[in-house]
């Protein structure tokens, strides 16, 4: 339900039900995800060892998103490009 929210723009309706299953192991909801849709400025997002994967890997019973799929979402363009940084920061640093 909530897919058909985030994907229709209704992220005010999607967050109430999103929020339920935050570090449910059955629905793969972390809170890192979460703070991507919701975070109002970078400072929001969680403290934390955040590398690509936890910006990239979709969660199959979460719809296949990732983070960086609803950091899209945010309406704060900052809280995207840190993931994007994360990204590429990430590939970077392995060669």
């Amino acid at each position: 339900m909530f897919n058909k929210l985030l994907l229709a723009g209704r992220v005010d309706l999607a967050i109430p039900i999103i929020e339920k299953y935050i570090d449910d192991p059955l629905a793969q909801v972390t809170r890192f995800m979460f703070a991507a849709l919701t975070a109002k400025s970078v400072e929001d997002l969680p403290e934390g060892n955040f590398n690509k994967l936890s910006v990239v890997k979709v969660t199959p019973k979460f719809g296949n998103i990732s983070a960086l799929h609803l950091a899209a979402l945010n309406p704060n363009l900052e809280i995207l490009k840190k993931l994007l940084n994360m990204v590429t920061a990430n590939a970077n640093s392995k060669h």
